[in-house]
């Protein structure tokens, strides 16, 4: 039930009912089902199944998924996701807690194998990364599969890890600037010193970094 309230809305015939039943129940995932629910008919149905980490998530009896961020300044930090988190409100996330002025021109990147994707800000988060793990492992001969270390870390309500879950297949995830045409050195110090940036420590004017790892 967690699963799908995250995902998919029921039929207007069966949505009272289905919420009648989980106001009825004292459980805590009853409350937090409704909640997923209701985040579902605001912000709209996924398109794809719930991604490995949510099914983990869920199966660990935890209701929150705190992933690790990579910015260009070989820093990192975990930021909580959910199952209706779209790509543009991560970023928003990201830049509050940096304390940048805007999120403007900034994305988030998906490096997965050998491929480093941007998301586009529309796209809940965890359908891209679902989408582009199933593509890749059609892609990929089962041998070549990449076996880097896990990125995700799945957390309970009291800061502890779940130790010993590791994801069907792995990924890293980047918040880089994506468009470089607006931006004006100085105007955002936070910006300047935490994302800006590249692996050896220069900022270039009005050029785009390469990707490093």
């Amino acid at each position: 039930m967690w699963l799908a309230t995250g995902c998919f809305a029921p039929s207007t015939n069966l949505l009272k009912e289905v919420t009648l039943f989980l106001r009825s129940k004292k459980s805590p995932f009853s409350a937090d089902c409704l909640n997923r629910l209701q985040r579902t008919l605001s912000n709209g149905q996924r398109k794809y199944p719930p991604h490995q980490v949510e099914v983990e998530a869920i199966q660990h009896k935890t209701t929150q998924i705190f992933h690790k961020v990579y910015f260009p300044d070989d820093s990192d930090e975990a930021f909580e996701v959910d199952s209706s988190t779209r790509a543009k409100d991560f970023c928003h996330n990201i830049a509050a807690r940096l304390n940048l002025k805007s999120p403007e021109g900034f994305s988030l990147f998906v490096k997965i194998a050998d491929k480093v994707i941007s998301v586009p800000e529309g796209d809940f988060f965890f359908d891209f990364v679902r989408h582009l793990t199933d593509w890749i492992k059609k892609a990929r001969p089962t041998k070549d599969k990449d076996t880097s270390a896990d990125t995700i870390v799945l957390s309970i309500s009291n800061g502890c890890s779940i130790v010993g879950v590791t994801p069907q297949f792995t990924y890293q995830v980047f918040f880089m600037k994506k468009l470089w045409s607006a931006t004006i050195p100085g105007k955002d110090t936070s910006a300047d010193t935490i994302v800006l940036s590249i692996s050896n420590g220069c900022s270039i004017v009005g050029v785009t970094p390469q990707f490093t790892y």
